[in-house]
């Protein structure tokens, strides 16, 4: 008898996507097609997504249906991103899978083969199938904050990772080989191409408002016309104190759309529409080398066929010699991904938040 059950790792690779799927379940969304539409996976992924959440202690399944949890109520019930990020970060320790691999040492110092082995051994699982499952967990544990440690390296890279042995077999009796998911999919939409520069743009300011918000826009673009209205209605006028200097004030201004939440940016957006995606770019790495201590999530908006041109520019060396480099800390956001979750939000808000949209980035180097 396996000290862990199989069922109890989670196979999610996107812990952010819990908050929408928990949102959903609240708003009384109930079909596996909805949903996976909601998280932007296949239909199958809704069942990994759901026992996640299960994992976590926020859903649970009676009478052929997934329900919230009592957890998960309060969960949905918090409105600060810090606050949802440490009930995550708490639920994921109090976890089975957090319990059994604390048998096998301290998460903090496992690299991903230590977890792959300590999951091949408490759930029985098959060497291939701990080690996508660790890749999962690492997942988690990177984006609420645990960061396990990464391979060693050597002179020539990172060190080749070393097959998982079972005292001599090559698995254990009945583990079975699971296939694995396939990305996030998404549909084509006729109209992608004809968005223009100012629409993404409204689109992400609506987005913000819906998510709470105060929202910015860049002072160039504020009395541009989308709609019969100003881009600029409803945004703040003037940008809170944030304790800058003159210079990154003004690289700050410039920045297409800012999210605010309590007078603090939370996100920062360049929408490259069609314009050079080294001139956003640029301006964040301005931005991070005069306030180096600067958190704030970045993000590069562009037409999803401009995907490679933005993993291009992004690993310029000017970009790579920063600390961390820029490819690590800002992301990419395709118009396919941005139009639908924004018809996500407006279904779910006020039950999802600004942290919701990182689901949905993708890293801007590939």
């Amino acid at each position: 008898m396996s000290a862990l059950s199989s069922i109890d790792v989670p196979q999610a690779n996107n812990v952010g996507l819990v908050e929408i799927l928990l949102a959903g379940l609240q708003a009384g969304v109930c079909d596996r097609h909805e949903l996976a539409h909601m998280l932007q996976v296949d239909e199958r992924q809704v069942d990994y997504y759901s026992h996640a959440a299960r994992i976590l202690g926020f859903a649970r399944r009676a009478d052929g249906r997934w329900t919230l949890s009592e957890q998960g109520l309060r969960f949905l019930q918090l409105r600060e991103p810090e606050q949802r990020r440490n009930m995550l970060r708490e639920a994921f320790e109090r976890s089975p899978v957090a319990r059994a691999l604390s048998a096998f040492g301290d998460l903090r110092e496992m690299t991903r083969e230590d977890i792959a082995r300590a999951l091949a051994q408490s759930a029985e699982l098959s060497p291939a199938t701990a080690r996508r499952r660790a890749d999962t967990v690492v997942r988690w544990c990177q984006a609420l904050g645990i960061h396990p440690r990464p391979p060693a390296r050597t002179a020539h890279g990172y060190a080749a990772q070393p097959a998982l042995e079972f005292d001599g077999a090559a698995a254990p009796a009945g583990a079975a080989e699971e296939p694995r998911a396939p990305g996030p999919t998404v549909e084509p939409t006729a109209s992608l191409d004809e968005l223009s520069h100012l629409a993404v743009h409204a689109q992400l300011v609506e987005m913000g408002k819906l998510l709470g918000c105060d929202v910015a826009v860049a002072r160039n673009d504020r009395h541009k016309i989308i709609n019969g209205r100003r881009l600029g209605e409803g945004t703040v006028d003037r940008l809170p104190a944030l304790a800058l200097g003159p210079e990154a004030m003004r690289i700050i201004e410039m920045i297409d759309c800012l999210w605010l939440r309590r007078a603090n940016i939370v996100a920062a957006f360049e929408i490259e529409h069609t314009t050079s995606i080294y001139s956003g770019l640029l301006r964040m790495s301005d931005l991070l080398i005069l306030v180096p201590n600067l958190r704030v999530d970045l993000f590069i908006v562009a037409p999803d066929e401009r995907r490679e041109l933005v993993r291009r520019e992004v690993r310029r060396p000017t970009f790579d010699a920063l600390q961390p480099p820029l490819a690590e800390v800002c992301r990419f956001i395709p118009y396919s991904s941005l139009q639908r979750h924004l018809t996500t939000v407006r279904q779910l808000a006020p039950h999802i938040g600004p942290d919701s949209l990182k689901a949905f980035a993708e890293p801007s180097a590939g």
